[in-house]
């Protein structure tokens, strides 16, 4: 059995969502393994769960690229104030993932060449289409793509398993059951995830 998700962000920005999942290979000095851009913010993954950051860029001349963490120094030319806003989503009563691994490798490979010093560049840095939680929990993979602009998300359930171990916790005060949607309210905009189907 497969149970889907889909979460789809409302856009505060023109800049488009990136198409990749890139690995953290040491280029950004954090706890999270991959990251991917939503557009209007990014969304990094973690080992028990995912941290969304959002932002209203506002006036901003030139939004950031996917590449972009928030928090490190840009050089964009800022016509008003840019607004953040955060929350997680964790795997309640989880166990510790078999593995947390980028799946389907692209092409596409991204540097990042801070400093004058090599010996602080990272090259070649991989992406992929989808991120695998392995045996997230007893039976129970989750995977993490994009469809349509929108990020999505799969629990694959073994014949064995009992799908009622899945347990999403939102660490965000305003949040609502609407109609079968998930509505998560934030400071820059609101995220919907969808009714989730199973298969």
């Amino acid at each position: 059995m497969c149970v889907v998700y889909w979460v789809g962000l409302f856009q505060l920005s023109a800049e488009p969502p990136g198409l990749h999942f890139i690995e953290n290979k040491g280029q950004w000095n954090t706890d999270f393994l991959f990251m991917k851009s939503l557009g209007n913010g990014e969304v990094y993954f973690k080992e028990y769960g995912l941290k969304f950051q959002l932002a209203d860029y506002g006036n901003l001349s030139h939004p950031p690229h996917g590449d972009h963490v928030h928090g490190e120094s840009d050089h964009n030319t800022l016509d008003g104030p840019v607004s953040y806003d955060s929350y997680t989503m964790t795997f309640r009563e989880s166990q510790r993932p078999e593995c947390i691994e980028g799946k389907g490798e692209r092409l596409t490979k991204v540097n990042y060449l801070r400093g004058k010093s090599e010996n602080s560049w990272h090259n070649n840095i991989s992406t992929y289409e989808s991120v695998l939680y392995g045996g997230i929990y007893e039976g129970i993979d989750a995977i993490f793509t994009q469809d349509n602009h929108q990020l999505k998300y799969d629990f694959h359930v073994a014949a064995h398993a009992c799908p009622e171990q899945i347990q999403l916790e939102y660490n965000i005060e305003n949040i609502a059951l609407e109609n079968g949607v998930l509505v998560i309210t934030t400071e820059v905009g609101y995220v919907q995830e969808l009714k989730p189907f199973a298969y």
